[in-house]
């Protein structure tokens, strides 16, 4: 009978906390090294996940973006009209058209309220 290997990673971000479950699940050994705790440095504090970016159905990218949302303490508003009307009209960075203003003005007050920057009436 063999015995189970014994491997060591280093570092505990996405992907040495990946490299480390998949050892696991092979039944090796695992000890994983890293001075900043799980998640490691970069991986926490990024929106730059490791996913895949193509051929998945539009659910899976709404699920991921309200999940990085939610552990960046962002604040998610659905919105579809208003999001799809600002997507077909407006480019980064250009003033947003005055037929929206009162549709965008009412998601900032929101925001703002949602966040105690903003008294609520």
């Amino acid at each position: 009978m063999n015995s189970p290997k014994q491997v060591i990673v280093i570092g505990a971000g996405i992907i040495g906390a990946s490299i480390a479950w998949h050892l696991t699940k092979a039944s090796a050994r695992v000890t994983v090294v890293s001075d900043s705790g799980a998640g490691g440095v970069a991986t926490p504090n990024s929106f730059a996940w490791i996913n895949a970016s193509w051929g998945n159905p539009e659910t899976y990218f709404r699920l991921r973006i309200r999940a990085m949302a939610e552990d960046h303490d962002v604040p998610v508003i659905e919105n579809p009209p208003l999001a799809r009307a600002l997507y077909a009209s407006v480019e980064v960075d250009e003033a947003v058209p005055p037929e929206h203003y009162k549709a965008v003005a009412q998601v900032i007050g929101y925001v703002l309220r949602l966040t105690g920057k903003m008294p609520r009436n």
